[in-house]
């Protein structure tokens, strides 16, 4: 069975916590309760992680569309207090926070600040 790939490991190190996918219902509801007891909302954003797994994939796929629904979400990038990922790899169910998930795939691209902000702000302008 492949493993994956070093920079979807990377970021699965982060995660708060994972289950099994089969419970992933119940699990992302636990999650949401969670968030909204702390920052007063919730909002997940489910991701299926193929066989494509690697950086490009979280640069280039993951965050734009990530930056889409938290904007829709009325949330902005990469600061989205009640934000989290719900990232699902073969049998499991990752969560991470959005923001975490955001400074991870910074580091991997070895982007600094500045420039995550810059891309967020032209995936944003993609949406106006």
């Amino acid at each position: 069975m492949p493993q994956p790939v070093p920079a979807l490991e990377a970021v699965l190190a982060l995660a708060s916590s994972s289950v099994d996918a089969h419970r992933a219902n119940a699990a992302i509801c636990a999650e949401r309760a969670a968030q909204e007891a702390v920052h007063g909302r919730a909002v997940v954003f489910e991701v299926l992680a193929g066989a494509e797994g690697d950086l490009d994939w979280l640069s280039g796929t993951v965050l734009p569309r990530l930056t889409y629904h938290l904007r829709a979400k009325k949330l902005r990038a990469p600061r989205a207090p009640g934000a989290f990922v719900a990232l699902f790899v073969k049998e499991r169910l990752y969560f991470l926070d959005a923001r975490a998930l955001y400074d991870a795939v910074r580091d991997l691209a070895g982007w600094s600040e500045e420039e995550l902000a810059t891309r967020i702000r032209r995936w944003e302008e993609t949406l106006e």
